[in-house]
């Protein structure tokens, strides 16, 4: 007998009883979430969220307003992998410093509050994509729920359009750094850029958007379908100006248009 795989995460949720999400605001942490609240009880679930430079401010107030919405508690903790060299240096496995900064805290976290699972979002479809953060979670002993269940990223999405939840659609959205190619050191001053960067693009109505720092150049990755609005002349004079005004020197719109994850087109897999 198949067992459903919302069946089987249910199962193994229940297996855990009292847990703490690692919770970005993100569609797939937001999913586990409601879905482990809809389960166990807001008394059982503990949202964390961890803030730093590279965690946008629409994102820290879509993850408070979720979060408040389901009556759950939300703690927010400073995470402080700038006070790392090596994650500075932006290697290519600058996820695994970041992740291994956040598990470590949540694990202090879950000592103190008294709960001994910790959860994150990792969905099925993330099993094949390169991710160097699941060493971390795997290093602090963090579970993947969605993950063991084979639930992909495609069925967590229909499964909150029929919840009507309407950010089943929304665009996936990782840290600022993962806008700067690697080897390239990180700074605050280019996170800065690229949020803002990003922020006034949405403004215009791009939906989905990446501002990739190239120094003085500002790589911009935007949905072939808008193509035909960005080149108009008093768009292309209103980026500009805008991209000038924060730092770039030059302003660039990537042809082959966006893709989630560009910039891991330079590590070579084995």
């Amino acid at each position: 007998m198949i067992i459903d795989k919302f069946e089987h995460l249910e199962k193994i949720l229940l297996s855990y009883a009292k847990i703490i999400v690692a919770f970005s605001g993100g569609v797939d942490s937001s999913f586990l979430l409601y879905f482990s609240v809809k389960l166990l009880g807001c008394k059982n679930v503990t949202a964390v969220v961890g803030v730093s430079e590279t965690y946008t401010s629409s994102e820290l107030d879509n993850a408070r307003y979720f979060a408040n919405s389901l009556n759950v508690k939300l703690i927010e903790i400073n995470t402080n992998e700038f006070y790392n060299p090596t994650y500075l240096n932006n290697p290519i496995d600058r996820c695994y410093h970041c992740k291994s900064e956040l598990y470590s805290t949540l694990t202090e976290l879950s000592q103190k509050i008294g709960t001994e699972v910790i959860v994150d979002g990792t969905n099925y479809s993330d099993m094949y994509d390169y991710r160097p953060g699941k060493k971390a979670a795997s290093e602090h002993q963090v579970k993947s729920p969605i993950a063991l269940a084979k639930i992909t990223k495609d069925e967590i999405r229909d499964y909150l359009k029929k919840e009507n939840l309407d950010f089943y659609d929304k665009p996936s959205s990782p840290c600022l750094a993962s806008r700067i190619p690697y080897n390239e050191i990180i700074t605050k001053e280019k996170l800065m850029a690229i949020e803002k960067g990003e922020v006034f693009l949405k403004n215009l109505g791009f939906k989905i958007v990446r501002v990739r720092h190239h120094d003085k150049i500002a790589r911009i990755e935007i949905e072939k379908k808008y193509f035909d609005t960005i080149i108009k002349d008093d768009m292309l004079t209103k980026i500009s100006e805008y991209f000038k005004s924060i730092g770039f020197t030059w302003i660039t719109l990537d042809i082959d248009g966006f893709k989630s994850g560009n910039l891991n087109k330079v590590i070579k897999q084995k």
